[in-house]
């Protein structure tokens, strides 16, 4: 599986051995758009997470860098170690039985599409 990475070297703060770190916005627009996941690193602990649950779970903020009047727009949170999800094999077998189940949906629309 193809992932967006966004190497921290820096902790804003450790708490209970997990580093509390900000990402730019761009990282996860970046991810949301290409349909890929994010795989934050910092300090050997690696989180991967989905461009939805970062905006759901982490923190919103703004932080002024270098121009005064365009702030950057950041997500806060702790980089808590987890497995990366597993990829599923997709087969013929699988994608059929997923359009039998559609039923009317799959014999209306996608085959009088296909002109079937």
């Amino acid at each position: 599986m193809d992932f967006i990475e966004v190497p921290i070297d820096k902790a804003m703060f450790v708490y209970k051995d997990f580093p509390c770190v900000r990402i730019n916005a761009k990282y996860v627009k970046q991810a949301e758009r290409q349909d890929r996941m994010l795989k934050v690193t910092c300090e050997g602990h690696t989180h991967y997470m989905t461009a939805e649950e970062c905006k759901s779970k982490w923190k919103r903020k703004k932080e002024v860098f270098l121009f005064e009047n365009s702030p950057m727009r950041m997500f806060e949170g702790f980089v808590i170690d987890n497995d990366p999800p597993v990829e599923h094999e997709i087969n013929m077998d699988n994608y059929l039985d997923n359009m039998t189940k559609l039923g009317d949906v799959f014999r209306k629309k996608i085959l009088k599409k296909a002109g079937i």
